[in-house]
């Protein structure tokens, strides 16, 4: 246990979820695919078995990652909102601010990061239930 909780701290993986008794299911967020790869070989190295079930991208542009549906408008305005700051408590930035700098209304900018929630949302509650069917 000590191995993967090092691989986590050393690479600043974020634990979203963990759930488990003799096998452990965690989804974590890492803040590159080169820190995922870290992770990965510090386990590896650790003689710890591991089974990567999925990986997805909301940041790198053409990566093939999961795209969860989102227009290039939505995906455009979610990356912004989240490198920006904006899901911090407190927010580092406005929306208003973040629409000025596309040149675009508060409220459209608004309606493309609940579209982009709202697409987000359903691809992984729905996801979620076709996990707990399988």
């Amino acid at each position: 246990m000590d191995s993967l909780l090092e691989g986590l701290a050393q690479t600043e993986a974020v634990v979203l979820e963990a759930y488990g008794r003799e096998n452990w299911v965690f989804r974590v967020r890492f803040q590159s695919h080169d820190r995922l790869a870290e992770f990965y070989n510090h386990l590896t190295a650790a003689d710890i078995n591991l089974h990567l079930d999925r990986v997805f991208s909301l940041t790198e542009k053409d990566s093939g990652g999961y795209t969860l549906g989102l227009t290039p408008e939505q995906r455009e305005a979610l990356v912004m909102a989240y490198e920006r700051g904006y899901f911090a408590t407190p927010s580092e930035i406005t929306l208003q601010e973040m629409a000025d700098e596309l040149n675009i209304s508060s409220q459209a900018f608004s309606k493309r990061i609940r579209g982009a929630e709202l697409k987000m949302l359903d691809q992984f509650l729905n996801s979620m239930e076709t996990d707990a069917t399988d």
